[in-house]
């Protein structure tokens, strides 16, 4: 069952329009001319906070002043945790990974978001807690989410999520709960056997009579045994739930409110064909050719330019649903190959036709009888050693997020 929460925090709620106008025109302007950048970065110490001497990531956080871009640096190793992160509820800030997409890793806490933006950064909870709150008008952007056995991934109340991730374990609970009103827009919730969202019309959690989470090009699918789209009201407040362009296949309606003060409001661009992923176990979320929710989405400057991997957010005709944008497995060639018999040498460069994110390589002898090598990472140029006399294949294809080239590049030669 889920878990009916009390108020989170006792600190002071916005209205839900009002908080997203504030933290909104906040970033309008863009920063402001007193704004400072301050860096964070795993082993950070003392206050300086800057690029040179980066500090603790909390640090970093509470010493920062309205309007000020915190720095969270990648490829210096991950963030480890055992208290909560939390950002201030009067000071707006933005938050975001740079050079990467830094890891920030609860063996207990939560990032809470609190009227904050925040972009760019991987979180992992493994704590019974939620792994990440957003509130009172934070606006969140390419967040990827993984919560741990018996916690949700995520909590949203009052705010704005787009291009990102919330994936429950597989064995249970709920991929995002939500209270209030709120907007989502080419997201991806996978929730375990309970909920994939969970709204929630609670007067407590909202201080309102009437709660609406409006879904645009989001994929919200659980595990076996769960269900989609819950709309949940306690009797205090209503919940709607109002979909378009996205992906579900279950809905409910529970509560002690339910079925009267709650409702799902379906559209006919809605799509219940259920999504293909790359390994959805292990939350890996990028879409497989042939997935319905490729080129099904609704074009819209509000769906922001980039998806969770930092792609065009549109590549074909239309966006696709969910956070991540198709990328076409890429092709290959062979852009140089030197054979030297003598020396038992054969060296290859090669390059993608397309996207690629790297290369795997095979060597084989063309003689039937032998187990030929599986393929394996490489790069540009591969050289081969020490060869015996005989004839080979070399095999190179590129790889991206979405797959393999399913024609590998090859060259025959005899050594």
């Amino acid at each position: 069952m889920a878990r009916l929460r009390a108020s989170r925090w006792n600190w002071p709620r916005l209205g839900t329009a009002s908080a997203l106008l504030l933290v909104a025109s906040a970033l309008a302007v863009g920063p402001a001319a007193a704004a400072t950048a301050r860096y964070a970065s795993p082993s950070g110490s003392g206050t300086a906070c800057t690029a040179a001497n980066p500090c603790a990531l909390q640090t970093a956080i509470s010493g920062a002043a309205a309007g000020d871009d915190v720095n969270v640096l990648a490829r210096r190793g991950d963030y480890h945790f055992n208290a909560d992160l939390v950002t201030d509820i009067s000071v707006p800030i933005h938050i975001h990974g740079v050079n990467g997409r830094p890891r920030l890793l609860f063996a207990s806490g939560e990032l809470k978001v609190i009227a904050a933006t925040a972009q760019n950064l991987y979180v992992q909870g493994n704590s019974g807690k939620t792994a990440v709150a957003f509130e009172d008008g934070a606006i969140a952007d390419r967040i990827v989410v993984t919560g741990g056995s018996g916690q949700h991934a995520c909590y949203i109340r009052g705010s704005k999520l787009t291009n990102s991730i919330c994936a429950a374990a597989s064995s249970g609970d709920i991929a995002i709960e939500s209270d209030s009103s709120n907007i989502f827009r080419n997201d991806t919730f996978v929730g375990g056997t309970e909920a994939a969202l969970k709204a929630f019309g609670r007067s407590s959690d909202c201080s309102c009579s009437a709660a609406k989470d409006t879904l645009v090009n989001v994929i919200a699918r659980s595990a076996a045994g769960g269900v989609d789209l819950d709309a949940n009201s306690d009797g205090t407040a209503t919940m709607n739930i109002a979909a378009r362009y996205s992906n579900y296949g279950t809905t409910s309606k529970t509560g002690a409110g339910a079925p009267t003060m709650t409702t799902i409001t379906v559209d006919a661009t809605d799509q219940h064909a259920s999504p293909t992923f790359v390994n959805r176990t292990a939350h890996d979320l990028h879409q497989t050719p042939g997935s319905p929710t490729i080129n099904a989405g609704l074009n819209s400057s509000a769906n922001g330019s980039r998806d969770v991997d930092a792609n065009a957010r549109i590549l074909g005709a239309r966006t696709d649903i969910g956070a991540d944008e198709f990328v076409p497995p890429p092709g290959t060639k062979i852009t140089k190959s030197t054979i030297r018999p003598g020396r038992h040498k054969a060296s290859f460069a090669f390059a993608a036709i397309g996207r690629a994110s790297g290369f795997q390589c095979t060597l084989q002898r063309v003689n039937p009888r032998r187990p030929q090598p599986a393929f394996s990472s490489c790069s540009s140029p591969k050289t081969y050693r020490q060869l015996k006399a005989g004839t080979y294949r070399f095999k190179v294809r590129a790889r991206s997020s979405s797959g393999v080239d399913r024609t590998p590049a090859k060259k025959r030669f005899t050594i």
